[in-house]
């Protein structure tokens, strides 16, 4: 996927696709923040073979992958600085780095299912600030796992 600023889009792709666009624009993130409703496993493994690219990981995920899914949630406690549990159906990331920042709100939850999603890719920094303020006040009414 070529990343233009303020590019929407409709495709079919999933979420690693979209994630790994925007870490393919730094050597290495400072930040990484994914927010999805479920997180699969494989989508996880990727995570921890691509962590050495990431200074500080943040996942935000809804309380249903404690209870469906607690075998992903222990594999993720491996990979990510920090996890938040809430009631979230958001879907997004992220990435912050020193000289390039974007934040991408898309339909697809972090699994690796291709199919026809759509969303926002941003670099504007109003956009990233946005999101990272949301994202903050997410974080205080969540629970920290």
């Amino acid at each position: 996927m070529d990343l233009i600023q303020n590019q929407i889009f409709l495709r079919k792709t999933d979420a690693w696709t979209i994630l790994n666009t925007l870490l393919s624009k730094v050597n290495r993130a400072d930040k990484l923040t994914i927010c999805s409703f479920a997180m699969a496993e494989a989508f996880a493994r990727k995570l921890l073979r691509e962590r050495n690219k990431i200074e500080h990981l943040t996942i935000l995920l809804d309380f249903t992958i404690a209870k469906r899914h607690r075998q992903n949630l222990l594999l993720l406690e491996k990979i990510a600085d920090e996890i938040y549990l809430c009631n979230t159906h958001a879907k997004l990331v992220l990435l912050e780095s020193e000289y390039f920042s974007g934040v991408a709100a898309m339909s697809a939850n972090a699994t690796m299912n291709l199919r026809y999603e759509c969303g926002f890719i941003s670099t504007d920094i109003k956009h990233v600030n946005t999101i990272k303020t949301e994202l903050e006040e997410m974080k205080r009414n969540a629970i920290k796992h």
